[in-house]
């Protein structure tokens, strides 16, 4: 963990999940009691949703009835898969929740601090990326909403931010510049595109056979790149 104050990761906790095969960012809430979906969303996946009699109440807002329950859905997240039962909910920020429930019955718990979502499935174990955002103070703009709003035939337009890399290029001090003109035959501007020849000498450790080394180092690797290094 990072102890810096400026480092400390904020924001919830959102993963990917395919549902009925369209890819989408779920939150994980272990608040909530069960699968969730939005209605502008259950409408894009073109879930059979049933009627359904209750109430939900989500956070700054007002109770209201449940819209429906779609059954028999297929889901797929890390390497899990199955087909769940989500209730249908007026949602404003999110498309997608996966609450306490879900996560027991794939004996699931996350891990804020290394942001990931551990699955101990008894016939496998998956190791599933998080990422983290920011709370509901900033509205975020989504795949599926940007696809609603498009199918309204109404003129629609996406910015995005580039990075200029000659703004954001620092100078080099002179003395750097002189450092790097005098051995420029050994740092080239641009980095060659396949490995250096095979040299007369090839530098390697002679080990002894059948000798154990005199000592071992054990290298700490976090869960993800061991996760990594078993593909």
């Amino acid at each position: 963990m990072d102890s810096k104050k400026g480092n400390k990761k904020k924001g919830l906790m959102f993963v990917d999940i395919i549902v009925a095969g369209l890819k989408m960012s779920a939150l994980v809430d272990t608040g909530a009691s069960k699968l969730f979906v939005s209605e502008q969303a259950a409408k894009i996946l073109d879930l059979c949703v049933e009627k359904a009699s209750g109430f939900i109440k989500n956070v700054n807002s007002k109770e209201a009835s449940i819209g429906g329950i779609a059954k028999g859905v297929r889901l797929d997240i890390g390497g899990w898969t199955g087909k769940e039962a989500i209730k249908v909910i007026p949602l404003d920020y999110f498309e997608f929740v996966i609450g306490i429930s879900f996560l027991d019955k794939i004996n699931a718990f996350p891990f804020p601090f290394a942001d990931c979502l551990c699955i101990l499935d008894p016939r496998h174990q998956f190791i599933v990326p998080a990422s983290r955002e920011a709370g509901v103070g900033a509205k975020l703009l989504s795949a599926i909403q940007f696809t609603k709003e498009v199918c309204k035939e109404e003129p629609t337009f996406l910015a995005a931010l580039v990075e200029d890399e000659s703004i954001m290029a620092e100078k080099v001090l002179d003395e750097v510049g002189q450092l790097l003109a005098d051995f420029r035959d050994v740092m080239p501007a641009e980095l060659p595109k396949s490995l250096p020849p095979e040299r007369e000498v090839d530098r390697k450790i002679e080990l002894v056979p059948n000798v154990e080394p005199p000592a071992k180092t054990l290298y700490r690797m976090a869960l993800l790149e061991l996760e990594e290094l078993r593909r």
